[in-house]
């Protein structure tokens, strides 16, 4: 759903695209609040459209509006809700992350957070296995979000022979369970695909280790929880997983940091805001790396980057560091989300350049 909807979104370039986000909640009586906020919300995309435009040019994105209103439905919050309205568009994702409260009207959409969400370590999955069955579990954080009943998961495993004598061969018996992980590791790939995510791998070392070696994609693997999982809590599950995720974005950001020492060593990294948009606007751009709760609203004026507070003054970027993320992606380059704090040194963003 995030990635399609990030398509969708991506390459419009219109008047009147409003981008409204909020955090959310997941659990009563805090989504209660949710719909308070949603309305105000809404209620400040209208105005502002007013403020802008003449009521009789978007007439079709203020019915957008009121009909969201009476849409979303707040018991099915997640932790963020993302909101995209035109003339021609009116999508709304729900986050599996908090999101920083903002209405952006532009040319654009805001979809940052969406690629940060496809992006998001903290969202992941937890694949079951056992000798009898496999159940894979969209989790972010220490928190299990739902079973995926997907392709043919839950895996119930039917492979197996009734001859005896076959039976007695354990190498017959292996040769069996290895194309019950098989066909398991041809769905969760299929589920990779359409929704992206890393993968902690809950079950026996054996099942395991046969698993790697028939997975056709071992890189979304990040970690192994080992042991018999069958009958334990999926709350303990989903808090012993989260452990291992941990460990695995600490190592991801000692090894982004890593990275940028040796830009630096190659004179290859820029961290001036108005060098990396220039840098960027000329297909320069290798890696963006930027911390996940840095916005920076700006005015771009005869090739010059000029910071402000506030994304509702006259001629305002809202987010530059939407606008860097949406150019970058469009001349191949990637980009990296870091905690909070991780670029102090650097303003909280940095850019490797190709050469």
């Amino acid at each position: 759903m995030i990635k399609e909807t990030l398509k969708k979104l991506r390459d419009v370039r219109a008047e009147g695209c409003v981008s409204i986000l909020l955090p959310t909640h997941r659990t009563h009586p805090d989504n209660k609040r949710d719909f308070i906020l949603l309305r105000n919300m809404l209620h400040e995309a209208k105005e502002r459209l007013l403020q802008d435009y003449d009521k009789r040019q978007v007439p079709e994105t203020l019915a957008n509006l009121e009909d969201l209103a009476e849409r979303i439905d707040p018991r099915y919050n997640l932790d963020g809700l993302a909101i995209y309205l035109n003339e021609d568009i009116c999508e709304y994702v729900r986050l599996p992350m908090p999101v920083e409260p903002r209405v952006i009207l532009d040319k654009t959409f805001a979809t940052r957070d969406l690629l940060r969400a496809l992006n998001q370590i903290e969202n992941y999955y937890i694949l079951r296995l056992s000798e009898h069955e496999a159940h894979l579990f969209g989790a972010f954080t220490d928190r299990i979000i739902d079973e995926c009943i997907v392709n043919d998961f839950p895996h119930i495993n039917g492979l197996y022979t009734t001859n005896t004598l076959k039976a007695s061969y354990p190498m017959v018996q292996e040769n069996y369970h290895k194309e019950y992980l098989n066909r398991i590791d041809k769905d969760l790939q299929q589920v990779l695909r359409e929704d992206p995510g890393g993968v902690i791998i809950a079950g026996a070392d054996r099942n395991y280790h046969y698993f790697m070696e028939v997975t056709d994609n071992k890189e979304p693997i990040i970690g192994h929880l080992p042991g018999n999982w069958d009958e334990e809590t999926l709350v303990n599950l989903a808090r012993e997983s989260w452990k291992l995720v941990q460990y695995y974005i600490d190592k991801e950001g000692e090894k982004a940091m890593e990275h940028i020492g040796q830009a630096i060593s190659q004179n290859r990294l820029i961290t001036s805001l108005g060098d990396i948009w220039a840098a960027i606007q000329k297909g320069k751009g290798e890696t963006l790396y930027v911390e996940k709760g840095y916005f920076q609203p700006a005015i771009l004026e005869n090739g010059l980057v000029i910071t402000v507070d506030h994304a509702d003054q006259p001629d305002v970027v809202p987010d530059l560091v939407d606008e860097m993320i949406e150019a970058l992606l469009s001349f191949g380059g990637n980009v990296s989300f870091l905690e909070d704090g991780a670029l102090d040194e650097f303003g909280r963003i940095a850019l490797k350049v190709r050469y």
